[in-house]
């Protein structure tokens, strides 16, 4: 019985590979061609955190990303190092400028805590500022 568990499992690991690299799920895209999309480099931000080949290529390609105005790749960073504080401060900012999708996003991390002291209060608040900001779209 063992044997066969592990006959299936070996089987399971060698499909899954296959599916990954027939599906193009890790794409090989040169980091320095000029032609990559900011939409492309947010994607391998994105997927560079649970599939990159090279666990290094997750801050590349994210820092790479908010280099070209996507500021929310800065959270995957922060789930890679641990320390989410560029995030926060990046967030932050946006907050004081009045972006709905940043008030959004912070009060998300303070509702559960994360890279800040939980703080229920606070999200509610936030939470409340983005419901009655005019480019809200979202009631959840």
């Amino acid at each position: 019985m063992v044997v066969k568990f592990g006959v299936f499992v070996s089987l399971f690991q060698i499909v899954t590979c296959a599916v990954h690299a027939h599906t193009g799920l890790w794409k090989d895209y040169d980091i320095n061609d000029p032609n990559l999309t900011m939409d492309m480099v947010a994607r391998q931000c994105q997927r560079s955190l649970m599939h990159a080949p090279d666990p290094g290529l997750v801050e590349v390609w994210c820092d790479k990303s908010y280099k070209m105005g996507n500021w929310e790749s800065l959270h995957i960073i922060g789930l890679h190092t641990g320390d989410g504080s560029r995030y926060v401060a990046e967030v932050e900012k946006h907050v004081k400028a009045g972006d709905a999708q940043a008030i959004d996003s912070l009060a998300w991390l303070y509702s559960r805590g994360r890279f800040v002291d939980k703080d229920n209060v606070r999200g509610i608040e936030l939470y409340n500022r983005y419901l009655n900001h005019s480019e809200s779209t979202s009631l959840s």
